[in-house]
């Protein structure tokens, strides 16, 4: 038991501290610049939105505090939302435009970390294959761009129902 305990938390803490790519983590140094640039009139804004980015990339690594807590629960109502959508749709027989193949994936009691990992993987993979996107526009969408808008693109992406995805079907402003 005393050499159990901690390779559990040696292997948990691993899993947490998910390194990120040199290029997502350039990104989010001039992201995080621009955050803190008093020149740009629409960062107090956006920093206060909790459906936006900057909210989510501001407080997902801080532990106890009123905006982790409030991230945490918006995070977990969207998380269900999506399940319950999911498997809405395919007890219904209707269409979806992401096909995971078992549903229970995305149930957030099993993985409560389903949706951070998809956000961060989403980010990981936008800095490489799209590296001017956040940066375009004086960083625009690093402002603008809602949560559920980049967890949208990513479920499309990574659970796609069709290969390649369909121009009609892709989201605007995202690489395909």
């Amino acid at each position: 038991m005393k050499t159990v305990l901690p390779l559990l938390l040696l292997t948990c803490a691993s899993v947490q501290a998910q390194p990120r790519s040199p290029e997502l983590t350039q990104l989010l140094s001039e992201i995080h610049e621009q955050y803190e640039n008093p020149k740009l009139y629409s960062a107090p804004r956006a920093m206060a939105d909790i459906t936006k980015l900057p909210y989510f990339l501001q407080h997902i690594d801080e532990k106890d505090t009123v905006e982790a807590i409030r991230l945490n629960a918006y995070l977990q109502g969207l998380h269900t939302a999506y399940f319950k959508n999911a498997t809405n749709q395919k007890r219904l027989g209707g269409g979806s435009w992401f096909c995971m193949r078992d549903t229970m994936a995305l149930d957030p009691r099993r993985h409560p970390e389903f949706i951070v990992d998809l956000i961060w993987k989403v980010l990981d993979k936008t800095a490489k294959i799209d590296p001017e996107g956040f940066r375009q526009g004086n960083y625009a969408a690093a402002f603008s761009v809602d949560t559920a808008t980049v967890i949208n693109y990513g479920l499309q992406t990574e659970y796609p129902c069709y290969s390649p995805i369909p121009k009609s079907l892709q989201f605007n402003g995202w690489k395909y």
